[in-house]
């Protein structure tokens, strides 16, 4: 069901305006931000290009929505992001077609490459097929090993799978760029923490970071081979930011920068221009950066406001409320409880839903409860209760899609937490409660989502 953007238009102007400020000299990008009619995620930099003239300060400012974000730049990324957009491409469009049902899943490979362009024909955004299919003709035609797309013979899509892991994680590690988060879903110590190189790369080992010297942050002169803010600390709801002067004397030309935890799917341009010349005001950068936001918005409102109904549609799947959390066809995702407040008795299942990105059901949380920590020795690292289950609620495993955890019983007493859940597609968490009450509850990973359990 589509929907008018004119009034989200209007909402998130009313929002951006107060916090897109910016000097004469400089321009802010926003990293991250978060509905104003519900928690969420849309990961990306808003506007995702900006001109400024020499000598400039492009602002960077994390909207707080739990996930933790780089700012990340130098020759190595100008490099990764030119030659590897025909990877971006592709796995920006089918990604965006996998969450709406539209694709196999590639977590579960089942079928043939045929089968995969023919359900690849049926998709109705021709925009976002187009792109899949010119960047998958691309790749073949840089010499990456994947099957003709007309005749693909017997090729098996899980063998086409492989060969894109295989394929795309060679050239983004040969690259030389290093990456912020960990295969094991923790910080690496070379992307985690601040590094500025004038030549080569930082360590390989992810768990050395650069030497102290190395992490004072000098002005952006674009000859730089490596320019990394680290793990933006975080500094309150709307205070999280880091600066980049870029020098009176840096080239005029084009400079990527990108987030080194989600990748460069999340990622600006910013092009220099000789001091003097015209370039946009900040209102005119504001303008974009909204316009941009209601854009990405429009999916997750929309499956939003189809959840507050008590159901969704998910791979021809009737998933029905309560939800924690919810997947939208971008690279983002809804933080939120649906419904906030659940109504049950003593006794009696409540069963949450999970989809998208990894959530918690956590009851009596700390008042203080850090995310990404950061030790006087530098050393960053995502806080260890956040992942584990407490208070006899079971450790999970490894979840099949659909899977179902019973968490047990809760009696109100002390921290108990479900650990964070995710699969690719969803999960189930069931609870049960002994008293009567009512128990606020929250997911840890995401400060905004939060809810209440009223048990007669």
């Amino acid at each position: 069901m589509r929907r008018s953007l004119g009034p989200l238009v209007a909402a998130v102007a009313l929002v951006c305006t107060s916090c897109l400020g910016g000097g004469q000299s400089e321009r802010v990008v926003l990293v991250d931000y978060s509905h104003d009619e519900f928690a969420s995620i849309m990961v990306g930099y808003f506007p995702g290009e900006i001109t400024i003239a020499q000598g400039d300060t492009v602002v960077f400012r994390q909207t707080w929505t739990g996930e933790p974000h780089t700012v990340t730049g130098g020759t190595l990324v100008n490099k990764m992001m030119a030659k590897g957009k025909p990877w971006i491409q592709f796995f920006d469009a089918f990604e965006h077609l996998l969450v709406q049902g539209a694709l196999p899943d590639p977590e579960n490979p089942k079928g043939s490459v045929a089968d995969l362009f023919e359900a690849l024909a049926e998709v109705k955004d021709a925009e976002v097929r187009n792109q899949l299919i010119d960047a998958y003709d691309t790749l073949r035609e840089q010499g990456v090993p994947l099957p003709d797309r007309k005749k693909p013979g017997k090729a098996t899509f899980e063998s086409l799978v492989q060969t894109v892991d295989e394929e795309s994680n060679k050239f983004f590690e040969s690259s030389g760029v290093t990456m912020a988060w960990s295969d094991d879903d923790n910080v690496t110590q070379n992307g985690g923490q601040p590094c500025f190189l004038d030549k080569g790369q930082p360590p390989k080992d992810q768990d050395k970071a650069c030497k102290q010297a190395q992490q004072r942050q000098p002005a952006f002169n674009g000859k730089a081979s490596y320019y990394n803010s680290g793990i933006i600390p975080y500094e309150g709801p709307q205070g999280n930011t880091f600066r980049v002067p870029f020098t009176p004397d840096i080239e005029p030309g084009s400079y990527f920068f990108f987030c080194a935890v989600h990748g460069p799917g999340q990622s600006t341009e910013v092009k220099v221009v000789p001091k003097g010349a015209d370039i946009p005001d900040q209102a005119s950068v504001s303008k974009k950066a909204r316009e941009e936001i209601a854009e990405f918005a429009e999916p997750e409102a929309e499956t939003f406001r189809d959840a507050q109904d008590g159901k969704v549609s998910l791979d021809g799947k009737t998933l029905k409320a309560p939800f924690a959390g919810l997947q939208a066809p971008v690279f983002g995702a809804i933080n939120e409880f649906i419904p906030r407040t659940i109504r049950t008795r003593v006794g009696r299942q409540v069963t949450w839903t999970m989809m998208g990105w990894p959530h918690s059901v956590s009851f009596n949380v700390p008042k203080y409860f850090p995310i990404i920590q950061f030790a006087r020795s530098g050393k960053v690292s995502l806080n260890p209760a956040l992942d584990k289950p407490a208070g006899g609620s079971p450790k999970p495993g490894d979840l099949e899609p659909g899977a179902h955890i019973d968490g047990g019983t809760f009696d109100g007493k002390g921290f108990f937490s479900s650990g964070l859940l995710a699969s690719d597609t969803y999960v189930r968490y069931s609870l049960r409660f002994s008293k009567p009450g009512r128990y606020k509850y929250a997911c840890l990973l995401h400060p905004a989502m939060v809810g209440t359990v009223v048990v007669s």
